[in-house]
């Protein structure tokens, strides 16, 4: 006879009074936040070149969350294994095998032209740097040492790949390798991005007027609506940099389906900025904006104003909320709280939500069929992402802590809520046909 479940597992999922625990606690997400100030102020002290600037706003974003992390997992991360020769082998093979992924990584910057006449300038500009250069080469092998006497099994993929190169033939095991290369083209594809994204809003913050932004509420909007990616991009290039066993932040798994990729690729240059902004999707090609349409009526332009501060301060907090766990196409630790405890895809359905604010395309003034015509092009971005919180949910739900939250979130997200209200007369006694 099958085993009774226990009292807890007999209660339906769907009626539990609170989500899962968290990954992450909010506050401690949010003493990044304050780091970041901390380097905003100093920057405007002192200017620095643009890439030792976001070496600062980076280190004093992630310090914090980093103390807090490491105290978190600190019981978690125990030494299990010697310092003796084994471990040092183990060691040698894993440095190989990082050796080879940073040079597949250099190759492919070096031969595709958008990475080399671009976003890897930027790298190739940060590793210059001596202080950069020496961290780098004095941490690696002591962050991949301490790593592999934490592990349960050491000998994990790079270890393999890296006996590999010293002519060991070692099995490697295909769906774990497949997800070390997938891993890998994740970093590879975002962090440039971001860290080119933040070092664009550190040049921002070098030219803004800060006198002159509260001279005028639209000032004030455009300061708070630029301060507020700011912050956005800052976290997320955090994220992929910070991608460490020791403190529980590594990649759990990334994203099997091609679907799943393809959608969330499209959403960043080259593909965006190259095709899908302005050839294919192009919804706000008319250039105008909502200042064109509301601008002259004051009342309504602060409204509008406001709830789109409001929109795009949930979608940073959203990305705040991971602390140094962001990423893309990977499964990090599954967040419940913050934002994530009224909706499962907070940022997408905001930032989906702006577009429609900011563009306005509805309102063109080439007549009902160009409004109708944007309106819908629009709708195929909404489809994108549409996709890609799907397929995340499809990623995600392997891991049981998450389709908890699901079964949660299906009675508690706020949408559920708002909708189980609305139609609360409906299903009164006596509302019923005959």
């Amino acid at each position: 006879m099958p085993e009774r479940p226990s009292a807890p597992d007999v209660l339906p999922r769907a009626v539990r009074q609170a989500p899962p625990a968290s990954a992450v606690e909010t506050w401690q997400s949010w003493t990044g936040v304050a780091g970041f100030a901390l380097a905003l102020v100093l920057l405007r002290i002192r200017e620095l070149a643009l890439v030792d600037a976001f070496v600062l706003i980076g280190v004093l974003t992630a310090l914090p969350i980093i103390v807090l992390e490491a105290r978190k997992s600190r019981g978690s991360a125990r030494l299990v294994h010697p310092f003796d020769a084994a471990h040092a082998e183990r060691v040698m093979a894993k440095l190989a095998g990082l050796g080879l992924t940073f040079a597949l990584i250099a190759l492919a910057y070096w031969a595709i032209p958008y990475y080399r006449d671009g976003p890897a300038t930027i790298l190739r500009e940060l590793l210059g740097r001596p202080y950069v250069a020496v961290s780098l080469a004095v941490l690696a092998p002591v962050y991949l040492s301490l790593t592999d006497r934490t592990m349960a099994e050491p000998e994990d993929t790079l270890y393999r790949v890296g006996r590999r190169l010293f002519g060991i033939a070692e099995p490697v095991d295909a769906p774990a390798l497949r997800q070390f290369v997938l891993g890998w083209i994740v970093k590879a594809f975002f962090l440039p991005l971001m860290i080119l994204f933040t070092i664009d809003y550190v040049r921002w913050w070098y030219r803004v007027d800060l006198a002159g932004v509260w001279t005028g509420y639209f000032s004030v909007y455009e300061f708070l609506y630029e301060m507020v990616f700011f912050v956005e991009v800052t976290f997320a290039a955090v994220g992929y940099v910070l991608t460490l066993r020791l403190l529980g932040t590594h990649i759990r798994s990334s994203e099997p389906t091609t679907l799943g990729w393809l959608v969330a690729v499209l959403c960043y240059p080259p593909f965006w900025t190259g095709v899908f902004a302005t050839m294919i999707l192009a919804y706000d090609a008319d250039g105008r904006s909502w200042g064109d349409f509301f601008g002259g009526v004051p009342v309504l332009a602060h409204l509008w104003a406001a709830v789109l501060l409001a929109l795009v301060a949930v979608y940073a907090s959203a990305t705040v909320q991971f602390g140094i766990r962001f990423s893309n196409l990977t499964h990090r630790g599954i967040l419940t709280n913050g934002p994530y405890r009224w909706s499962k895809h907070p940022a997408y359905i905001t930032k989906n939500i702006s577009w429609w604010m900011l563009s306005v395309p509805f309102l063109s003034q080439e007549g009902p069929a160009e409004a109708f015509r944007l309106s819908l092009l629009l709708a195929g971005v909404n489809v994108i992402y549409y996709l890609r919180a799907k397929t995340e949910e499809r990623h995600l739900a392997r891991d049981p802590v998450y389709r908890d939250y699901m079964a949660f979130m299906a009675r508690h997200a706020l949408l559920a809520v708002v909708r189980r209200r609305l139609l609360a007369p409906l299903r009164a006694p006596g509302r019923g046909a005959g």
